[in-house]
């Protein structure tokens, strides 16, 4: 099942791949990078345009120029489609381990 950034659980999944201190790290440090300023931005988006999800082609959503979610870290990053789908950007990772727990828990490898 995908993962969407409006999901409860969204990122306590990506902590799941980052590790336990993932969620207070993000709040504290990570700012545009940040899941809370992806969230922010994607619902602002859609609130402005209730069709705006349902746009296709897909793209990529941004936060002031940046176009990722960043791991712990800054390794691992994440990309969030107009849709709200979260995706895993393969290139980005070096631990095949977590590359196959990304896609174990849902999220779109691209």
């Amino acid at each position: 099942m995908a993962v969407f950034i409006f999901d409860s659980d969204a990122l306590e999944k990506i902590a799941t791949i980052e590790g336990k201190d993932y969620v207070s790290f993000q709040s504290d440090s990570l700012g545009e990078y940040s899941f809370e300023a992806f969230k922010k931005r994607w619902e602002t988006l859609n609130k402005d345009n209730p069709r705006f999800a349902e746009f296709r082609p897909e793209f990529a959503i941004d936060v002031n120029g940046n176009g990722t979610i960043y791991g712990m870290g800054g390794w691992h990053r994440y990309v969030v489609f107009n849709s709200g789908e979260i995706g895993f950007i393969r290139l980005m990772c070096e631990v095949n381990e977590h590359l196959k727990l990304a896609e174990k828990i849902g999220f779109r490898i691209v």
